[in-house]
């Protein structure tokens, strides 16, 4: 009779997720974390941000138009203005807007994330009504030491196009990117 062997153990890596106000390890949390590290935003290779969000599991990203439309994000089935987006821990969300305050990813450059953590789940206690469905937080990358430039382009199907560079240089204490 053969005998089974025993099923491998697999350890997750202990991860910080700063969309939380202060900075916790990914173990002591029990809502859904997502986090895409700059290693598997560039394997996607994603020509939007709103791209770089479809593949998510528990998110849905609709995009009005063509590229460059209007993209809203909506997590576990809440609108839009349920859903609080940060860039480098700043609220992008705009109580004022008439449409409820989402806000619109589609004028983000992918090429200038380093990493996007996601948390599903009501965050309200800690950020108030905009984060009733969830949290996005989106690092950006930190300038280089040494001055870097960085240019790529892409020409598509029905003449689409598309252009990105970056520039990165810190002077000093003062640093400083540009996507």
């Amino acid at each position: 009779q053969q005998q089974e062997e025993p099923l491998p153990v697999y350890s997750l890596p202990t991860e910080e997720v700063s969309a939380f106000r202060t900075p916790v390890q990914l173990r002591e949390t029990s809502q859904g974390v997502t986090i895409i590290n700059e290693k598997a935003i560039a394997a996607r290779n994603p020509a939007s941000a709103v791209e770089l969000f479809q593949q998510i599991p528990g998110i849905q990203i609709d995009q009005v138009g063509n590229a460059g439309g209007q993209g809203n994000i909506y997590i576990r089935g809440s609108e839009p203005n349920h859903t609080l987006i940060l860039i480098d821990g700043v609220r992008l969300n705009d109580p004022t807007n008439n449409r409820g305050g989402g806000y619109d990813l589609s004028s983000l450059d992918p090429s200038s994330i380093e990493r996007v953590e996601i948390i599903r789940g009501a965050g309200s206690a800690m950020y108030g009504a905009d984060a009733m469905g969830g949290i996005v937080n989106i690092v950006t990358r930190s300038p280089t030491d040494d001055p870097s430039l960085a240019a790529s382009g892409e020409y598509g199907w029905r003449d689409t196009a598309r252009l990105a560079a970056n520039a990165s240089a810190k002077f000093g204490p003062i640093s400083a990117s540009v996507g």
